[in-house]
Order: C-alpha cells, then structure tokens, then sequence
C-alpha cells in the first residue's frame, strides 16, 4: 500500500507539484519488522517545460528519524507531467508488540529546477505514514473444569498460518497438552495429577500458556488462568460392630447381636479419603444418644441397634453411613406393686402381692429366667432365710399374692425385702408392715388412743390422762411450760395435753389432767421481750406453717395485741394499736412476711386531739416482741 504526501515549493508554487510517495515493503511476520520505500517527485501544471542543469542537487529523506540521500542531475519536466527526482529505501523498522507501527516521513530537495526565473526553485513535504499490523502473538482462553473431566481452549489466532503450542502448569505440575496446532478449539482432561496439589481445597487455579508460532519461529506466547475443581470425592465411612460384654455374649451365643441396656458395642470405624484429602475427624452416634469420636471406642450400655457414623475429610467433605445390627429389646426387671397388709389394725398375719415387669422370652442361645425371694425381719433385727417362690407370669409381666405368714405380731414392726432375678439383673425392694395398733381403744376404766394416751382414774367424775408411752416426758408436780398450767408435750401424737386447775398425783410417772384437751402445741420463731420496730427474723420459713401468731406492743410498752395469719407466706399484714383517753393515740403498720423475715411497708402514727387540729406524722411506734407458728 502507497501513501502519496503533497509538499511546497519555494516559489511559482501555483504552477508547480512537489511531493513523495511512500510504500510499505518487505514484511517480516517471524521478526516483526517492514521497510519504507519513499520516491520524491516534481510535476509542472502550468509551464510546457522545466529544465534542471547538469549541476549535481542533493536531496534528503527522514523516515523513522533515520536521515537518507539522492542526487539529481539534469531533468526536463514536460507541461502536466511529473518527474522522479528520486527514491530511497529505509532499512528495517521494528513494528510495535502488537505489531502496528506509525512512522514520520519527512523529504527536502534544497535546490530545484531554476527555469528562467519561474522554477520552484526548491521543495519540501512531510507526514505519517501508517504501516500495517504485522500478526503477532495469538491470544487463548479456557473454560473452568472438573479434575478427570473434558474441558475446552480456544485460540483467537492473529494469523491463519501460525500454529500453536499449549502447555499447561498447575501448583507446580507442568505439561504439554498439544503441538503446533493448527486447531483454534481444542480439547482436554484435566489430569486427576492435580487432586495431590489441592487435599485442602475444593479448587485451584492453573495456567495455561499458548505458544505462536510462524512456521518453526516462536513468535510469542500468551496465557489464561482456569479454575479446576474437586469432583467425587467425598470420604467412605463403615464400621465393625460387635458386642464385648461377655455376659451378654454368652447368653446370645453370638457377638453380632446386642441386648438392649446391656452389651457394650465395639465401633471399629474405617474411614476413607479420597484424591489426597486425609480424614480429619469421624464420630459415631447410637439412635440413643451416646457418641463417640475416635476410629476405635466402646460404647456402654447400648439402647438401640442403629448407628449413625460420620466423618469429615481435609476439604471439609463428609461422608456418612448407617449401620444397625440386631438387638434383642430386652426388658428391665421391675416391681410395679408391692402391697403389703394386715387383714385388720390387731391381725398377726400378713398378706402380700407382688407385680413386676420381666423379659419373657430367648436371648438366642438361652431363654430368660426369673426368680423371685423374700426374707423378714422385726424392723433393724437379723434377716430371716430367703424363701423361694414361683411367681406367675403372663407375657411380660409377673404376679405374685398370697399370705406370707401368721407369725407377724401387731405389737412389732417389720420389715419385708423382696428379690426378684432373671439372666441379668438382680432386683431388691424393701418395704414395712408398721405395728398394727388399734386407732382407739375405750374400756370400763381407761381409754387408749393408738397406744399413746391413756386415761386411768377419776377426779369429780371426770378421767384422768397420762402420757405415759414411748419416751413421753410427764410432770410429776404442778407446773408450767410456757403457756397454761399442768401441760406436757406428747411426741408421738405432736400434741399438747394440759389442764387448768388442780390436780390429784398420786402417781409420780403419771401427769393427770381433768379437762381432757388436747390442742396443738405452737413452735416460738421469735421472742425478744424488748420488742423492735425493725426487721424480725424467723428461725424457719412462714411457709413451713399453717398459720403464725405475731404479737405485738406500743412504744409504751402496754396494749399488747396479737393477729393470727394464716397461709402466712408472702402476706402482707396490718398491726394496729388505739389508746388514750383525753387524746386519742392511733398507731398503724403493715408488713409484709416472706420465708423467715417480716419486714416492715409502711407505718403511720397519729394523735387525734392535739390542740385544734390532728397530728400525723410517719413514725415506726409499733414493735413486734414474739413469733409463734402452728403447724
């Protein structure tokens, strides 16, 4: 391709064209280079004839800043024709990378035809030449794959006669996937090779580099990234189970089979990771509940014949499996019902029956048994012998009733222990037959209640009561314990016995009362003869009581009252004192009672007639001096 530049002469210019005419030459694709070509010419448009002397003229010519020359001797230049002054030819000029090039061309001719005083005397022209994009390095893609599958490269070729060489590298694997190809789309399979540069890692990146060719000359070479991945290679997970209890494994005859509550399964697990990755953990766990997490482990006391295993590998992959292996379902001995009984309060015999739970049926090797003994003894005395007895069963439950024995005093109490056994367990429950004493007992002289208050004797027509009975402190003088006169506390009954009046004793060990009564005895929770208006504290909780009797006083010390509470816990109560004759003292304060502190809430102190008006004032006057609770 010609690229023609017009210049100017010194003179005549409007009958004169001075100009050059530059051509692209001698392409070198392999060395990315061209030559310029440029050939310098002088027409005339108006004059029939220009003529230039035999004097020698030199010319100069910058292409690509390199400077080139041509002499010129005598020309004639005939009207509306051109002449070739002359040409030069640059040498090689290197293309850019990517193979274009622009260069500058300028030309000068110092001295031209004169023509009698009309030449153009000289000339002058420049301006850019651009020359051709020389094909240079092709460009490559490819597509992200799977490690072990197909994926595909393209090649955007820069010339239809270059070839190509692809190679590949990836985490310090390298390769040739093709020669000189003369293919833009190639094919290819990731090498399974990279699995080993990844075990930690779902993907990596690679690289692959083109190679262009001219024929045998390297021309260039370009590169692509690609991602491949980690396919099909979650790990593998079983697991050996077996029974290790040999007590299980001896009535089952076989270590493949479980017996629930009972054998201990030994979990050898295996597990697998593939394409480089390596195990990072493994975990198995029992349908109930219990979990191991280590390759060999023993899990105790299994309740069920499903195991979950699971593992993870190095690329965070997991595997899982699930193994179940036979169980027997095994039933738990258990007594469901123990009644023991006298058929009445004063009766020496005693009656029994037994219930329970039991596995009715084979182990495999051998069937289960059951057993079931009792032994008595007077309550903290020696065992009798174990007697042996045949229960009746029916699916999986067994029965026993029947009387076991006349020898059982009512005056004593006794304890019954009851062994049930089968093939794995063993079974014992204590229970106690307590003194069968009549709840009253009334006679033409005495009355007996329950054995531990007896009546004996007359004072003006009314019986006298003792307590006499199982460590019952009694009076042998008139006395008093706290509150009324001639009382004692009785233990058995959690009762107090007292009387008001005198009494006849004519027995030291006997405390006699004639009004019969027998009241609840309170417990003090506070006494403090001073009194306070501050927090009182009780020596056990308010919720332990029926109710609480607080009792209380002014800040005079007199017109003391009491107010029973009953569900005393967390109620708020109000206290309240009125006295006074020519004034009118009103004294108010609530507090409020929660486990063993009553505290104060608010409290008010008013006089009624002072002067001509009332006086109010927030003052504590009230004190509590003493607690009593009842049960």
């Amino acid at each position: 391709m010609s690229t023609i530049i017009n210049g100017t002469t010194g003179k005549n210019s409007s009958h004169w064209r001075y100009y050059f005419v530059a051509t692209e030459q001698d392409v070198n694709i392999a060395a990315n280079t061209s030559k310029v070509r440029v050939e310098v010419y002088l027409g005339a448009t108006s004059y029939s004839r220009a003529v230039r002397g035999n004097v020698s003229a030199t010319h100069t010519v910058t292409i690509n800043g390199a400077n080139y020359t041509f002499t010129t001797g005598a020309y004639t230049i005939e009207k509306n024709a051109s002449v070739l002054l002359g040409s030069v030819v640059s040498n090689a000029i290197t293309h850019n990378s990517d193979g274009s090039k622009t260069v500058s061309v300028s030309v000068n001719s110092p001295d031209l035809a004169q023509a009698s005083g009309y030449g153009p005397y000289n000339g002058s022209a420049s301006g850019q030449i651009v020359l051709i994009t020389i094909p240079r390095t092709s460009s490559v893609t490819c597509a992200d794959g799977n490690i072990g599958s197909s994926t595909t490269i393209n090649i955007n070729r820069a010339s239809s006669s270059f070839t190509h060489t692809l190679k590949y590298s990836f985490g310090g694997l390298t390769g040739t996937i093709t020669s000189k190809t003369a293919n833009t789309s190639v094919g290819w399979t990731i090498p399974t090779t990279f699995y080993s540069k990844i075990p930690n890692a779902m993907s990596g990146q690679g690289t692959i580099t083109c190679e262009t060719y001219n024929g045998d000359t390297l021309i260039g070479s370009a590169t692509c990234t690609f991602n491949a991945f980690v396919i099909n290679s979650s790990p593998t997970i079983t697991a050996t189970i077996v029974d290790e209890n040999e007590t299980t494994k001896a009535i089952t005859g076989d270590a493949n089979k479980l017996v629930k509550y009972f054998s201990n399964a030994k979990v050898t697990i295996t597990a697998t990771a593939k394409n480089s990755a390596t195990i990072k953990n493994q975990k198995v766990i029992c349908d109930d509940g219990k979990t191991k997490e280590t390759a060999i482990s023993t899990i105790e006391k299994v309740e069920s014949g499903t195991f979950n295993l699971s593992c993870t590998d190095s690329r965070g992959l997991s595997g899982t499996n699930k193994i179940t292996k036979s169980m027997i379902d095994y039933i738990k001995l258990a007594f469901t019902e123990i009644t023991l009984t006298r058929p009445s309060t004063t009766s020496n015999t005693v009656n029994a029956t037994i219930k329970g739970n039991y596995f009715n049926a084979s182990f495999g090797k051998i069937a289960n048994t059951l057993t079931l003994k009792w032994r008595w003894r007077i309550k903290d005395g020696t065992w009798s012998t174990e007697n042996t007895v045949t229960a009746t069963k029916s699916g999986n439950t067994f029965t026993y009733s029947a009387t076991l024995g006349t020898a059982y005093s009512f005056n004593n109490e006794y304890q019954f222990e009851f062994i049930v056994s089968d093939k794995l367990m063993v079974l014992t429950s204590t229970k106690t037959v307590t003194r069968g004493l009549p709840i009253i007992d009334i006679g033409k002289e005495d009355i007996d209640i329950n054995g531990s208050l007896q009546v004996t004797g007359t004072i003006n027509n009314f019986k006298l009561a003792t307590a006499c009975a199982r460590g019952v402190k009694t009076l042998s003088s008139k006395g008093t314990l706290g509150w009324g006169t001639n009382n004692t506390y009785i233990p058995d009954l959690g009762m107090m016995a007292y009387w008001n009046g005198a009494y006849t004793n004519t027995n030291s060990n006997l405390t006699y009362c004639h009004q019969g009564e027998i009241q609840a005895k309170p417990k003090n929770l506070y006494n403090n003869t001073s009194g306070t208006t501050g927090t009182v504290t009780l020596n056990e909780s308010a919720a332990n009581f029926t109710y609480l009797e607080i009792f209380y006083f002014d800040n005079n010390n007199c017109t003391a009252h009491s107010i029973k509470v009953y569900s005393p816990n967390g109620k708020n109560v109000g206290l309240f004192t009125l006295e006074g004759e020519t004034h009118l003292y009103a004294r108010s304060k609530n507090v409020v009672i929660s486990g063993t502190n009553i505290t104060n809430f608010q409290y008010v102190f008013a006089n009624l007639f002072q002067g001509n008006y009332p006086l109010v004032e927030h003052t504590n006057y009230i004190k509590i001096y003493r607690v009593d609770g009842y049960r």
